[in-house]
């Protein structure tokens, strides 16, 4: 048998300027269903914050406390007797013994102990195995010989890969490598731990946003939008596959994440004019900064407030600045559009810009950071730097397919369909429940709750700008994904915010009577602004705590939200079945016959097929039941708010089981082999300079075949596709024997059976790959023949 308090504004006595007031207090029977409608009365506190201010702060009602009320009510004989009032408040206090102070360090235990799920979650969807499996062709190595070549040469300016210079991308990713390969030595976790460190980062910083920007002030609300958000970003194939591979993509997610979330934190502190009693009053402290400034008066805050906004927005002019060191003018373009984009929707464009922006501090810090590299390579190598980076791998990319990275405008929609699975399908559920494309409505809300508009904007520019440029690559959209994290939690955070809003005004099984009490909400309201002048700069929209604007929101957006959960079911079905198809299409798929013939032989033996197929398929009748369920009321939208609990859990039953297994066979079959080769390589070719390699692939434009053997052999390699002119090469060397390593799709073209087999010497064979010692007269002869055929 459980009660619950409620305020009846009907009832109330108003007051102003520190008067007190009575509200009776609604005590409810759950048992019978019936309203204590003669309960005591209990007295609330009126305080003034400030001059023009006028908070109510109600006392916590205890449930457990009064059980002796509650049966005498059942039995029809309430009594009340003269002291037990104050008897009442003395067990409550013996119940609840928190004062301010301990309310905010329990906040902050409850703050901290989400922050360490977070980690041990990052922990193991990011960091955790990343030194199990070798290094990946083909643009890993290519990172992770720059920054080692970085180190060993000591010079920090120029990247080199291979004996060439590799002007593609700027040095802060080498840099981060080669301080890691410097602290842990040179291995494969000390390579992709910078980006792994990126990824955990842009975790917590999207936990302490969803905790700052969550639709209700309560812990709980806070907690769960928090931890939600921060769920979501690390339970997704975009996440996990970018901070476990030493690139620099991850890197640039978190500096432009970081940079945009900084933004937006500073432009929410920023004091609105009639917007003042925003950040002062209890009940509605989204914004909630009477705890930290209790003492300041109201100018004193104003000036904290300013000077804490600007510290934000310097903080995003340093990331845009890194991001810039990361990537390119790409890491100052994409935060200043979005910006601008968002500004412009809200019509605080001028405002920001001229009176805001702290812009010469936040200039001279990111000059001071992302241009010295940039003078410093144009003086050394002028033009050739140039055209190679600012053309061609910039502004080319634009235009055309670079390096036949091509696709058509919906290239991204299937792929994020994969790699943001399986919250894919709840991101235009979320945009659609907060109407982004209604100007009006957003730019009369307050700043910080704007935060909406704000994420949709930024999914919605990302996803727009690289579907029309003409290069496509799978990780142009990760970007994206920390805003579509995020909104998914402000989402989640919102139904469960739900609840607590029921419980604080009408309950759902009230009698007619209370009902007909509590209703037309918004005319007592206006009531009490009557006498209370201060209540009226909050407009209608903003007193969420009132059912009647909540159902209208959800019962507004009830079709598409029931639409997406359930494609989202449907597509968890469909992951099952291609989960359990996994060993016949890795039948049908076309590649070296020897590795395909290892991979299928260990996806059998270990079931990988159910190993799939069984997280999907249990997270999706999860699903279903508790989208299906009456248990938690009748309004669908309402079951929807745990239904990222067996999303997740999944996700993360696929990771573990299918995923990173996987990735395992794969390297056993195909990465194990090529290192074991370039490692002997390097033991038996100590005087040959030049090494070669006949083998498929292409990396940036060029003909790499697999850069991973330079990783592993510490030696310079030359690729070729076409077997002739890879003989041609070797013919051309001045070395008496030549080590050369081939792979034996391409080495079966050359006719080697009228060749004595001493003349080719095969030296070792792993896989689908060779090592074989010929000299140039040999490989003259091959041709020879090989023409005259």
């Amino acid at each position: 048998m459980t009660c619950q308090g409620f305020l009846n504004l009907n009832k109330a006595e108003t007051c102003y300027k520190g008067k007190t007031t009575t509200f009776q207090r609604l005590i409810k029977d759950n048992t019978t269903g019936q309203f204590l409608s003669h309960a005591k009365h209990r007295k609330y506190e009126l305080f003034k914050a400030s001059k023009r201010r006028l908070s109510i702060v109600p006392t916590i009602v205890s449930c457990s406390a009064r059980l002796r009320d509650q049966r005498a009510s059942s039995s029809g004989n309430l009594k009340y007797t003269p002291g037990e009032e104050h008897r009442e408040d003395q067990s409550m206090k013996n119940a609840y013994p928190l004062t301010r102070k301990g309310v905010t360090t329990k906040k902050f235990e409850i703050f901290v102990l989400g922050l360490v799920v977070v980690l041990i979650l990052s922990y193991i969807c990011l960091i955790r195995g990343n030194g199990d499996f070798s290094i990946m062709d083909a643009t890993e190595p290519k990172f992770a010989v720059t920054a080692k070549e970085m180190l060993q040469r000591g010079d920090w300016l120029t990247p080199q890969w291979n004996n060439r210079l590799r002007f593609d991308k700027p040095p802060l990713t080498y840099w981060l490598m080669a301080i890691s390969y410097k602290l842990f030595g040179l291995n494969e976790f000390s390579t992709r731990l910078p980006t792994s460190l990126a990824g955990t980062l842009m975790a917590v910083a999207i936990y302490l946003s969803g905790w700052k920007f969550a639709p209700l002030p309560s812990t709980r609300c806070r907690l769960i939008t928090g931890l939600v958000s921060s769920t979501i970003f690390l339970c997704n194939l975009f996440t996990v596959g970018w901070s476990r591979a030493g690139v620099s993509d991850m890197l640039l997610c978190f500096h432009v994440g970081a940079a945009l979330l900084s933004f937006f934190a500073g432009y929410s502190l920023v004091p609105q004019r009639g917007d003042e009693c925003y950040s002062d009053n209890p009940i509605f402290p989204w914004n909630n900064h009477n705890t930290i400034f209790a003492k300041l008066s109201s100018q004193d805050k104003n000036r904290t407030l300013e000077r804490t906004s600007k510290w934000f927005y310097w903080m995003s002019f340093v990331f845009c600045a890194l991001a810039v060191l990361t990537k390119g003018p790409l890491g100052l373009f994409l935060p200043v559009c979005i910006i601008s984009l968002f500004l412009w929707t809200t019509e605080n464009l001028k405002q920001v810009i001229i009176s805001e922006i702290p812009w010469i501090p936040g200039i001279l810090s990111g000059v001071l950071i992302s241009l010295p590299w940039y003078i410093l390579i144009i003086r050394k190598h002028g033009c050739k730097f140039i055209q190679s980076f600012f053309g061609y791998h910039n502004m080319n990319r634009l235009t055309s397919a670079v390096n036949g990275h091509k696709g058509p405008f919906y290239y991204y929609l299937p792929i994020s369909l994969i790699g943001f699975s399986p919250w894919i399908f709840l991101i235009p559920a979320a945009i659609a429940f907060y109407h982004p494309l209604k100007k009006q409505l957003w730019k009369k809300r307050p700043r910080y709750r704007q935060f909406p508009l704000f994420l949709c904007i930024w999914i919605v520019f990302v996803y727009t700008f690289f579907s029309v440029i003409r290069t496509k690559l799978l990780s142009y959209v990760i970007p994206a994904v920390p805003a579509a994290s995020v909104l998914l939690g402000v989402f989640f955070g919102r139904l469960h915010c739900l609840k607590e809003e029921t419980d604080l005004t009408i309950p759902p099984k009230a009698t007619s009577s209370d009902e007909s009490s509590m209703s037309n909400i918004s005319n007592k309201l206006d009531k009490v602004r009557e006498v209370t002048p201060n209540l009226k700069a909050f407009p209608k929209w903003s007193m969420t705590i009132f059912e009647e604007r909540s159902q209208y929101i959800f019962q507004e957006n009830q079709f598409s939200v029931k639409l997406f959960a359930t494609l989202t079911v449907i597509w968890m079905m469909t992951c099952s079945v291609l989960s359990f198809l996994v060993v016949p299409f890795a039948e049908r798929a076309t590649g070296d016959p020897d590795v395909l013939f290892i991979c299928i032989q260990k996806l059998r033996s270990q079931k990988f097929s159910w190993r799939g197929g069984i997280p999907w398929l249990l997270a999706s009748l999860f699903s279903f039941i508790q989208l299906t369920s009456k248990k938690e009321g009748t309004r669908y939208i309402r079951r929807m708010r745990w239904l990222f609990v067996p999303l997740s859990a999944g996700f993360l039953s696929f990771l573990l089981l299918f995923v990173q297994p996987a990735i395992k066979i794969w390297d056993t079959a195909w990465q194990q082999p090529l290192k074991e080769l370039s490692q002997i390589a390097n033991t038996v070719s100590n005087n040959q300079k030049q090494l070669y390699m006949l083998a498929y692939g292409q990396c940036d434009g060029d003909m790499e075949g697999q850069p991973s053997v330079v990783w592993y052999s510490h030696r310079n390699w030359k690729s070729q596709e076409d077997p002739k002119q890879f003989l041609a090469n070797l013919a051309e060397e001045k070395e008496s024997n030549v080590i050369a390593l081939v792979e034996h799709r391409l080495w079966k073209k050359v006719p080697l059976q009228d060749v004595l087999s001493h003349d080719v010497e095969t030296i070792a064979q792993r896989g689908g790959f060779s090592l074989v010692r010929l000299s140039p007269e040999t490989a003259k002869a091959i041709l020879t023949l090989w023409g005259s055929q």
